[in-house]
């Protein structure tokens, strides 16, 4: 979860998430005038908190309602105040900036949230690095750790990954350290990071530390470890390391299923399938691929497409019902057509068909 501190701001986003999802636009509009007024009605004081509040309140309902500029505007006016009034590093500067990232990120504008985050976590790595922690900030080193997982995110998203390996680093052993369970999407996004650069074993090691974190106080069966075990068996694939990708694969195949999660459920199957052809297990994967071919939609296209590749490979496999393979395989192109990460699988699905041999009367 990206950063968030205080009620005020929850109240505010999630009032941009109504206007911008449900309400319309006259209704933001109107929102927007009582908001205004409210403003003149204010103190003309620089040091009011409630003009702060209202600024970031105007701002969020600008967003939402696509006032890009007027947005932008407001929230470089409530920094200044909140500077103005209470210094560049004070705790709570580093919070409506916080904020102001968090609006930005939800609003699709990372290049708008990125210099708040670096503001943000600036400020509070100063004072987590102060011998004597500021009065009112108990979960100093948690909302530091959320800020880096955010600011680390941003730059894996820009591409920047060697800014981002290091913030996420941190962020997990901040979070580990405390005994939070944030910790568990900062392994996650470095681990991909890792696997992106084509470094298996280092996300091996930070999924393996991670898993046995978590098992100190989540049961085995719990299904916020499911994502672990699907990435773990990734990773272990990559490195040539079947047998204990399957068993990896095998469990987010179960925890998946048990929580429900259809779409996560067929990739994790797709995986599971692709680990048993390579392991000479061709039957193994018809039986895996059975269950999810007539299930329930599902609304991912690549939890589509990966399982009917996948089903197709082990037919080729035991050249076994070549057709059905062939059909198979052109619903997987059809389906990776509609984009998204099911994209990634045309390569594969190309490949495996221009293999196969042509149908009877060469069409």
């Amino acid at each position: 979860m990206v950063y968030l501190a205080g009620a005020r701001a929850e109240e505010v986003l999630s009032m941009s998430r109504a206007s911008s999802s449900e309400a319309s636009t006259r209704v933001e509009e109107v929102s927007l005038a009582l908001v205004a007024k409210a403003m003149s009605l204010l103190p003309e004081t620089p040091t009011s908190a409630t003009r702060i509040a209202a600024l970031e309140q105007r701002a969020a309902l600008q967003l939402a309602m696509g006032r890009r500029g007027d947005a932008r505007a407001d929230v470089a006016a409530l920094l200044q105040l909140a500077r103005g009034l209470m210094g560049d590093d004070h705790p709570r500067v580093a919070r409506l900036a916080a904020n102001a990232a968090l609006m930005w990120s939800r609003a699709w504008q990372p290049d708008a949230a990125l210099p708040h985050l670096r503001e943000a976590e600036r400020v509070l790595a100063r004072h987590a690095a102060s011998p004597i922690a500021p009065p009112g900030l108990p979960m100093l080193g948690l909302e530091l750790a959320a800020i880096r997982r955010a600011l680390g995110l941003a730059h894996l998203e820009a591409g920047e990954r060697a800014l981002g390996v290091p913030l996420l680093t941190a962020a997990r052993a901040a979070s580990a350290s405390a005994g939070d369970s944030s910790s568990l999407e900062s392994a996650t996004a470095l681990a991909l990071a890792h696997l992106d650069a084509h470094r298996a074993a280092d996300a091996r090691a930070v999924l393996q530390a991670e898993l046995a974190a978590q098992l100190t106080s989540l049961p085995p069966d719990h299904a916020e470890l499911a994502v672990v075990h699907y990435n773990l068996a990734v990773a272990l694939r990559e490195l040539g390391q079947l047998a204990p990708a399957a068993d990896h694969a095998a469990r987010a195949v179960a925890l998946y299923q048990a929580a429900g999660q259809a779409d996560l459920h067929r990739l994790a199957v797709a995986l599971a399938s692709q680990i048993a052809v390579r392991r000479g297990q061709p039957e193994l994967a018809l039986q895996w691929t059975a269950e999810v071919l007539h299930s329930p939609s599902a609304s991912d296209p690549l939890a589509l497409a990966w399982p009917r590749l996948e089903r197709a490979r082990a037919l080729i496999a035991l050249e076994r019902d070549l057709p059905e393979a062939r059909r198979l395989l052109l619903e997987a192109r059809q389906i990776s057509q509609i984009g998204g990460n099911a994209g990634a699988r045309r390569a594969e699905i190309e490949q495996l068909l221009h293999a196969l041999p042509a149908p009877k009367g060469g069409k």
